[in-house]
């Protein structure tokens, strides 16, 4: 969420971030903290990120990666999966497990954006590490 420089998400943020948010959710029990983050949630599967959101996050991961520091960059918040490359690496958002399953899913050698897709899953886009067996999938 660092590319979300809105002053209505940080103001949120703030909040959730809090001591005194954290001591009433803890107030509140497990069952009475699961209704109100099953809430926090919903709103946030309800809330459509424009364009510009994403473009931000790809501009943040570009900044990071080209400090050489990092490869990868793995956010998410928009709610929109996918990999991307970004300069000499790439930019991962997980998706929303909430808004149609999706997830990230990492190993050794590969990076995979996985849908749920009737009785199963589906790999939705895949990067495979350099140095790695080849497939149709892009390198990096």
């Amino acid at each position: 969420d660092q590319a979300d420089r809105s002053l209505g998400y940080r103001l949120l943020a703030s909040v959730l971030r809090s001591r005194i948010f954290a001591w009433i959710m803890s107030a509140m029990g497990m069952n009475g903290s699961r209704v109100v983050g099953e809430a926090l949630a919903g709103h946030s599967r309800d809330h459509q990120y424009s364009e510009e959101i994403v473009e931000a996050q790809v501009r943040w991961a570009s900044e990071i990666i080209g400090t050489g520091g990092f490869d990868v960059v793995i956010a998410n918040h928009t709610h929109k999966g996918g990999l991307q490359p970004v300069g000499d690496g790439l930019f991962a958002n997980s998706g929303s497990f909430g808004l149609g399953g999706s997830w990230l899913q990492i190993s050794k050698d590969r990076l995979s954006v996985i849908s749920l897709s009737g009785e199963g899953h589906t790999v939705e886009q895949e990067w495979i590490f350099k140095g790695q067996p080849s497939s149709t999938s892009d390198a990096l």
